[in-house]
C-alpha cells in the first residue's frame, strides 16, 4: 500500500478526552496509523491541546485571528507542504476549510471527505426552546406563535439548504452517522448527488467486562448547558425519582455553565444523594454504575450513550433525535422516553431500578449491541470505504 497521508482537519482543540469529536479523530487517527497511513492533523484551536502518540498535529499561532484571509493562506500552505492523499474534514460547516479545500482540489488530486458531526435537525426539532432563549422576552409571543415558528423555520431551512448544497459540492463524499441522517437530509435538499452519501458511524475502544455487582447508582455523563445537553432537566428528574429508590445515588460526570445554578439548587431544596463530580474520565463510573440517562434535546451520534453500554449500563434517554433508533434498541437495551417529558423518564427509572432481572437482562443486550460499534469494526468500515472509492490495495 505503501505511506498514503490521511489529513484530519477539525476547530477544536485535539484531545483524547472531550468532546465526540476530539475523541472519534483521536481513535481514527491511531486506527490508521496502526494500518499503515501516516496521520496528520490540523486544528483551528491555537491552544488546549494534548500532543498525539500517533501522527503529527498542527494548528494556528495564538495570534492569528479565526478565519482571517492569513489564515486561510497558512492552511492552503500547509496542505499544499504535506500534499496528503485523503483529507478528511470533520468540520465540513467551517467557511475556511469548505474554501481551503476548494482551492486545494481545483489544482491537486486529492480524496477529500466531508464528516456530519451532529443531527441536521437540530433547530427544527427544538426551534420553540430555542427561540425562547435567544430572544428578547418582549419577541417570545411572536416567535413562538405557529405562523412565527413557521417562518423561522423556514428561514432556517433556506440558509441550512444552501449550506449543505456547498458541502456537498466541495467534498467528493458527505460521510453521514446513520442512515437516519439521509431522511434529516432530505428534508433541507431534495436535488443532492445521492452518490455523494455514504454512512459510517462513531466507535468506542471495546466492549468491557464491568465490575459485578454494580452499586445502585443512575449516571449522567456530559457537559452541563441547557442548550444541547438540558442540564435543566436533571434534577427536575432526580426530585420525582429518589423517594421512591431510597437505596440509589445519582452522579453527575461533567461541567459547563450551568453548574453553579444546579449546585445553588441541590443545596436551597436539600436535595439528597445527588453528587456533581466535575469533569473527569469517567470510566470509574460506567464501571460501578447501573443505569444511564440522557436528556440531550439533539445529537448526531452520542458516543457517551454507547460508551455507558460498552460498561453494561442500561440507558433511559430523551427519543429528541432520529438517529437514536437506529443506534439503541427500544425496550431491549435503552428505553426511550418522550421528549422532555420528565415524568416519563422518571417512571422507567423506578420500574427499571426496582426490577433486577430486567437490569441484568438489558444490561446483557447493552453489551451485545455496544459491540457493534468498536473501533475494529467502525476502522474497518473507514479502511473498506477507502477500498471502494480510491481502488486502495489495503490489508
Amino acid at each position: 500500500m505503501g505511506s498514503l497521508k490521511i489529513l484530519f482537519t477539525l476547530s477544536h482543540a485535539f484531545s483524547p478526552t472531550d468532546g465526540g469529536v476530539q475523541r472519534t479523530t483521536y481513535k481514527l487517527g491511531q486506527y490508521f496509523t496502526d494500518h499503515g497511513f501516516e496521520v496528520f492533523y490540523y486544528s483551528l484551536a491555537p491552544t488546549g491541546h494534548y500532543m498525539p502518540e500517533k501522527g503529527t498535529l498542527f494548528f494556528p499561532d495564538v495570534n492569528v485571528p479565526r478565519n482571517s484571509v492569513s489564515l486561510g493562506n497558512d492552511v492552503y500552505e500547509l496542505i499544499k507542504k504535506l500534499q496528503p492523499e485523503i483529507i478528511i474534514n470533520q468540520m465540513p460547516y467551517e467557511n475556511i476549510f469548505r474554501d481551503t479545500l476548494k482551492k486545494y482540489k481545483s489544482g491537486y488530486n486529492c480524496f477529500v471527505v466531508g464528516c456530519l458531526r451532529n443531527s441536521l435537525f437540530s433547530f427544527k426539532s427544538n426551534a420553540e426552546d430555542i427561540l425562547l432563549r435567544n430572544s428578547p422576552a418582549k419577541l417570545h409571543r411572536i416567535v413562538t406563535s405557529k405562523p412565527g415558528l413557521m417562518i423561522m423555520q423556514q428561514i432556517h431551512r433556506i440558509k441550512h439548504r444552501k449550506q449543505l448544497k456547498e458541502i456537498i459540492e466541495v467534498h467528493d463524499k458527505f460521510v453521514l452517522l446513520t442512515p437516519r441522517n439521509e431522511d434529516e437530509l432530505k428534508y433541507f435538499l431534495t436535488d443532492y448527488d445521492k452518490r455523494k452519501i455514504d454512512y459510517i458511524p462513531n466507535s468506542i475502544p471495546y466492549v468491557h467486562q464491568p465490575s459485578i455487582p454494580k452499586k445502585k447508582q443512575v449516571l449522567f455523563v456530559g457537559n452541563l448547558n441547557v442548550h444541547q445537553k438540558r442540564a435543566d432537566l436533571l434534577l427536575l428528574f432526580w426530585k420525582r425519582v429518589y423517594d421512591k429508590l431510597p437505596d440509589w445515588n445519582f452522579l453527575i460526570v461533567g461541567d459547563g455553565d450551568y453548574r453553579p445554578k444546579m449546585e445553588a439548587l441541590i443545596e436551597k431544596e436539600s436535595i439528597p444523594r445527588v453528587t456533581l463530580v466535575g469533569r473527569t474520565n469517567p470510566e470509574k463510573y460506567y464501571n460501578e454504575s447501573s443505569v444511564f440517562i440522557m436528556t440531550s434535546a439533539f445529537e448526531g451520534f452520542p458516543n457517551v450513550l454507547l460508551e455507558a453500554q460498552s460498561f453494561g449500563l442500561v440507558s433511559i434517554v430523551i427519543n429528541s433525535y432520529l438517529s437514536l433508533s437506529w443506534i439503541a434498541n427500544e425496550n431491549a437495551d435503552t428505553f426511550f422516553s418522550d421528549p422532555f417529558d420528565v415524568e416519563d423518564m422518571s417512571n422507567k427509572c423506578i420500574a427499571l431500578c426496582n426490577n433486577e432481572t430486567m437490569l441484568e437482562q438489558m444490561s446483557k443486550k447493552a453489551l451485545e449491541n455496544a459491540g457493534r460499534f468498536t473501533i475494529d469494526k467502525v476502522g474497518r468500515m473507514w479502511i473498506d470505504f477507502f477500498k471502494k472509492n480510491l481502488m486502495l490495495k489495503v490489508a
